[in-house]
């Protein structure tokens, strides 16, 4: 299983929570069902959220992931620092 670090909070719904994730753009929000979450610090709303890693390119020290559900702007798919994902 891959994880990616993100930050979480309270989504608009029960079922739901934010997740903002660094891409190698800068951060970006999506959702994630709470129960997926792995919680770092619960205080601090640090953990990780499991991806599906797409591609790898370490000449730029970053992977390609797909998120549970697509960015507020833009696609599912995203390049993050290869520092973000643990295997």
């Amino acid at each position: 299983m891959t994880l990616l670090r993100c930050k979480f909070e309270p989504g608009a719904m029960a079922h739901e929570v934010a997740i903002f994730v660094m891409g190698v753009d800068g951060e970006l929000e999506s959702w994630a069902d709470p129960r997926d979450i792995k919680v770092e610090d619960k205080a601090t709303g640090s953990g990780f959220v499991p991806v599906r890693l797409i591609s790898e390119d370490l000449s730029k020290d970053r992977v390609l992931v797909e998120l549970p559900v697509e960015v507020v702007m833009g696609s599912r798919r995203i390049w993050v620092p290869l520092a973000s994902v643990r295997r």
